[in-house]
């Protein structure tokens, strides 16, 4: 798993990991690859989602950021900036 994930405590989705005092958690979340996830992310924020993490590059070639909808869903825009990083 990604310390980034981690960093802002958000779970890669569809991974199950073994949390504190042995509780399974198991994350769902919607990944999107976009052209400009910068651009996606604030339209969401402006739409009247809370922010998970902003976007930021990360070590593994991808721009990424979080929020959360109204609904409780978590979403995820990316967009891929080094795909030799991606294939290591």
């Amino acid at each position: 798993m990604n310390a980034d994930y981690l960093k802002f405590q958000v779970i890669h989705p569809l991974t199950e990991i073994r949390a504190l005092g042995g509780v399974d958690l198991v994350f769902k979340g919607n990944a999107i690859y976009v052209e400009d996830p910068d651009a996606a992310w604030s339209q969401a924020i402006e739409a009247g989602a809370t922010p998970l993490y902003e976007v930021i590059d990360h070590d593994y070639g991808e721009r990424s950021g979080g929020v959360i909808d109204p609904c409780g869903n978590r979403w995820f825009f990316a967009a891929v900036t080094d795909q030799q990083k991606r294939s290591s």
